[in-house]
């Protein structure tokens, strides 16, 4: 399955591109590179980073960012954001988070190619499509919460 959307992805240029990583000053800095990486390999793309609202201040400020979706609280404050993302049919979506929520994000805006961190959650792997590993945390991101 991942060949093919590999291949997919290859075949058509990623013009709109969603990074997600919703929350934790330290986590935002920490994808900054991954951020830096993808814009280098994807120039032209238009990058939209999905955060938390309270963050939004800090992702409208790094550079590579052309656009910041906020959520709010809630289930309904992500299930809200939905019909927008769907409408930017995104042709990728990282989810650099890795967890249920980010996962189901990425699935519900039906990108052509879905990435995904990997973790240590089971709960995580329920809307993988394309997984890279991560370093191996010294503690369960569950803890850390």
């Amino acid at each position: 399955m991942n060949g093919g959307l590999l291949e997919r992805a290859r075949a058509n240029p990623t013009r709109r591109l969603l990074l997600i990583k919703p929350s934790s000053l330290g986590d935002i800095v920490h994808a900054m590179p991954t951020l830096a990486a993808l814009r280098a390999h994807f120039p032209q793309a238009e990058v939209t980073w999905l955060v938390k609202r309270q963050w939004a201040p800090l992702v409208e400020v790094i550079q590579g960012v052309d656009r910041v979706c906020m959520v709010d609280r809630g289930v309904s404050g992500w299930l809200g954001r939905v019909p927008g993302l769907r409408a930017a049919r995104y042709d990728l979506v990282v989810d650099l988070q890795g967890l249920f929520r980010s996962g189901a994000m990425a699935w519900l805006c039906m990108a052509l190619v879905t990435v995904t961190a990997s973790s240590f959650l089971p709960s995580s792997g329920v809307f993988r499509a394309i997984r890279f590993p991560g370093p191996a945390p010294h503690h369960p991101p569950i803890a850390a919460n």
